[in-house]
């Protein structure tokens, strides 16, 4: 995974690059993100996404875990909650 690190660090902004499994492993985020999240790199790579989010209770967590896996099931972007 170091090259997905090697091209985050080329780009300005916030990345975060999660794999296709069931957990969302965290496998690279942009020094910005880990700046502005106020992590360590160490503290979230290699952890489930909702994991690492896990001030957030199950309740709320559920729907954001089907907007995550819906790409996977269906190659289409999640629909955007509306304002």
């Amino acid at each position: 995974m170091h090259d997905l690190q090697a091209i985050i660090d080329g780009l300005p902004g916030i990345y975060l690059i999660v794999a296709a499994d069931a957990e969302y492993t965290m496998v690279a985020s942009s020094d910005e993100r880990l700046r502005v999240t106020m992590t360590r790199r160490e503290d979230v790579i290699g952890k489930p996404l909702f994991e690492v989010f896990a001030t957030m209770s199950r309740r709320s967590r559920a729907p954001a875990q089907r907007r995550c896996a819906a790409p996977w099931r269906t190659s289409s972007p999640p629909a955007r909650p509306s304002a």
